[in-house]
């Protein structure tokens, strides 16, 4: 079955301020070679705030048939329409597929499902992608007035260092520079001065541990921040996330082990370990900072858990 006859509709959501707003000026072209590639018509959907594009997929006529719904932005784009497809009844959800792609800073999602990291070589992989079960991760953080805020995330999630990264990114306004390096500069600045935090963790609802921590990362794909292989081996459809201890560290410790995770090789490290997890609960005395998907969210406390099979999304590789 070819990719023109798998699905009733083709829709694209496009995000124009995504890849530090070089992704306006491509737009039509990319939906262009998306109709020759798919040898189908595709409704265009562009965002015009944060938050849009989740409202946009509450909003997307939906009729008989399976749909392909493409995300042009970065990860934090596709996060709001996984959300918006959250909110979906199932029978809805269930007909629509995901597609991506990725024109964001970081592109951890599009290299964790084997995908291109040039957009037109994006493009041209489409006809041989296979649809695969997709898994989200459900964060709730408590606020301090008792409410609840909660969020599912497509790639990954940080505590402690990764977070206050990313929400130095968010204020920088230096993504120009590129994904690895605007992540890799900002990581290194941080790495300087950013405190070991005290924590406490229970997996799986087990005994709570108390660690001492330079950050945690939460992976459900195994690559963010433009390269960065934090969560080597994780699968964002084995039905579970994974969880990287980064032991308290010294600045040498962190300067030296940034060059390591690019390639994976920190886990073989004694300041790291790896755990998998269905079920996260973090606590701390401390403001630990909170990111997920290069989204900012706030501080913890925090749960987190892995929702399995939640999505279906077009993943490079061979067929599951």
């Amino acid at each position: 079955m070819t990719m023109a006859t798998r699905f009733s509709s083709v829709t694209m959501i496009a995000n124009p301020v995504s890849g530090n707003g070089k992704t306006a000026g491509r737009i039509a072209e990319i939906r262009d070679r998306l109709r020759w590639t798919l040898l189908r018509e595709v409704e265009l959907v562009t965002t015009r705030f944060p938050g849009d594009a989740l409202q946009s997929v509450r909003a997307l006529r939906r009729g008989p048939g399976s749909a392909l719904l493409i995300v042009l932005g970065g990860d934090g784009t596709v996060q709001e329409v996984a959300n918006g497809l959250m909110h979906l009844p199932d029978s809805d959800r269930s007909r629509i597929t995901l597609g991506l792609i990725s024109s964001g800073t970081g592109q951890g999602l599009a290299q964790s499902i084997g995908l291109a990291e040039d957009v037109g070589t994006q493009i041209q992989q489409f006809p041989f992608l296979h649809t695969r079960p997709f898994d989200l991760g459900h964060v709730f953080l408590s606020g301090s007035d008792d409410t609840v805020r909660d969020r599912y995330f497509v790639n990954e999630c940080q505590a402690g260092i990764g977070g206050e990264v990313v929400r130095r990114v968010e204020h920088s306004g230096r993504k120009a520079l590129g994904g690895r390096l605007t992540f890799g500069l900002t990581a290194l600045r941080v790495a300087m001065y950013h405190p070991n935090q005290v924590v406490r963790l229970s997996l799986d609802h087990g005994q709570a541990e108390v660690v001492n921590v330079t950050g945690l990362f939460v992976g459900n794909g195994q690559f963010t921040g433009g390269g960065m292989n934090l969560a080597p081996g994780a699968l964002p459809w084995d039905g579970r996330l994974d969880l990287l201890i980064m032991k308290k560290q010294s600045f040498t410790n962190r300067v030296t082990n940034l060059r390591r995770v690019y390639s994976g090789r920190h886990v073989q490290r004694p300041q790291f370990e790896l755990r998998p997890f269905r079920h996260l609960e973090i606590d701390s005395t401390e403001s630990v900072c909170i990111e997920a998907d290069g989204e900012y969210l706030g501080v913890a406390p925090v749960t987190i858990h892995v929702v399995p099979g939640a999505l279906q999304i077009l993943a490079a590789g061979a067929r599951p």
